[in-house]
């Protein structure tokens, strides 16, 4: 806190390990809480440039299970390209799974029963609604399938191509955390002008589903729009430009594992 310009008016960050700093750029893994919830803990992968280490990028993680996801993806990125971001797997990076497949993404509803609770789920307009006072989730119908949250610890970790990435091209990545409204990967990227240079982004996607919650329109064009991945507020420029950085990386997340309860 008394080395960077994190905001203690939004969050306190407790201990950290530096992945790689030099005198204008910085890399740390840290364990951060909100001044108000303690004990509410999250890892905060961050980014910080400039001698003052403001803020230059940052991925939250929560789940202990995505955690696990970001190192394995990071170990099987660091496998299976050289020092340049180039491919030197022996399997095809380039198998590219329908991400609308929802056995991959997510699981469908059955019986109209509520996968958390049991419960009788009401149908409403574009969405399933527990009517489980203590529960109240809400499941979104999108192509006439109520989506639930695909549990991470259940991902395949495989490599994928069509990610919702802008400005750059995705050659390949692996999604480390796959929500309703909530998408988290780690992609080898090239600028299209470029496809010779190579580096590795990490990624965090949402969808405001609240404008398609609330329109009464079957077909709404600003409703459906909410449906759409942006990339998250804050997220800015978390790149990995040398390869070598990696391997820290990867056993920073490790202590930072053993340690995060």
């Amino acid at each position: 806190m008394r080395n960077t310009k994190i905001n203690s008016k939004y969050e306190i960050c407790e201990q950290g390990i530096i992945v790689d700093q030099s005198s204008i750029y910085m890399i740390a893994v840290l364990i951060c809480h909100n001044p108000d919830f303690s004990n509410s803990k999250y890892v905060r992968l961050s980014w910080f440039k400039d001698p003052a280490h403001i803020h230059w990028g940052m991925i939250q993680i929560r789940e202990k299970a995505v955690l696990a996801n970001t190192i394995r993806a990071l170990e099987t990125i660091d496998k299976n390209f050289d020092e340049e971001f180039e491919w030197i797997g022996s399997s095809d990076p380039l198998a590219d799974p329908n991400l609308n497949d929802d056995k991959f993404l997510h699981y469908k509803i059955v019986d109209r029963k509520c996968p958390n609770c049991g419960k009788t789920l009401k149908k409403r307009l574009k969405f399933y609604e527990c009517e489980n006072e203590d529960c109240g989730d809400l499941f979104v119908i999108v192509n006439g399938i109520p989506l639930k949250d695909f549990p991470s610890e259940q991902l395949p970790l495989r490599f994928v191509k069509n990610l919702p990435v802008t400005f750059y091209l995705p050659f390949v990545g692996i999604t480390t955390k796959i929500h309703v409204g909530d998408w988290k990967a780690i992609a080898i990227i090239y600028k299209d002008t470029n496809p010779d240079r190579k580096w590795l982004r990490f990624y965090w996607w949402v969808r405001d589903l609240q404008p398609y919650l609330e329109s009464q329109l079957t077909i709404d064009i600003e409703a459906n729009k909410s449906l759409a991945w942006e990339s998250k507020k804050g997220v800015k420029s978390p790149n990995i430009h040398d390869k070598k950085l990696i391997k820290p990386l990867i056993e920073a997340l490790k202590i930072i594992e053993s340690i995060w309860v």
